[in-house]
């Protein structure tokens, strides 16, 4: 083998060569910043449920969603690239539907417990052969 051919092929490996110099990458001090901010939180989270007894359930969702936004503004980055919408899209669209998974969860749930919580007979269930309109799901 030639060696004159070794450069190269060196130059076409991506450790080598930034093809892409048009996406956004943080710096060491805006990584640091994001991950003392995830900590931080973190330990509020933890530090707030024993201190607020019923308000902790929505004080820890607080927190998340404010570590979710930091996390998605210094370690993804979402919003300094040059085309931010296509990202906001797709975020967009992920959270629709882990909303239409969580409210057809809870939607099925509550039929099940309204179903299956009350003591009824066979008679009461059934009418005619058929469930009655009083007990089929909504």
């Amino acid at each position: 083998m030639d060696l004159s051919v070794l450069p190269r092929i060196l130059t076409w490996l991506p450790m080598t060569k930034h093809a892409h110099t048009d996406i956004p990458h943080g710096t060491l001090g805006s990584y640091v910043l994001g991950f003392a901010l995830s900590i931080f939180l973190t330990l509020l989270a933890f530090w707030v449920a024993p201190q607020l007894g019923t308000l902790a359930v929505p004080a820890i969702v607080i927190t998340a969603l404010i570590q979710l936004f930091v996390q998605l503004i210094f370690f993804l980055h979402l919003g300094s690239e040059s085309k931010p919408r296509w990202n906001l899209v797709i975020f967009s669209i992920t959270g629709l539907i882990i909303a239409i998974v969580i409210v057809g969860t809870l939607w099925i749930m509550s039929n099940l417990e309204h179903l299956h919580m009350m003591p009824l007979t066979t008679q009461e269930l059934y009418e005619d052969g058929m469930v009655s309109p009083a007990h089929e799901l909504h």
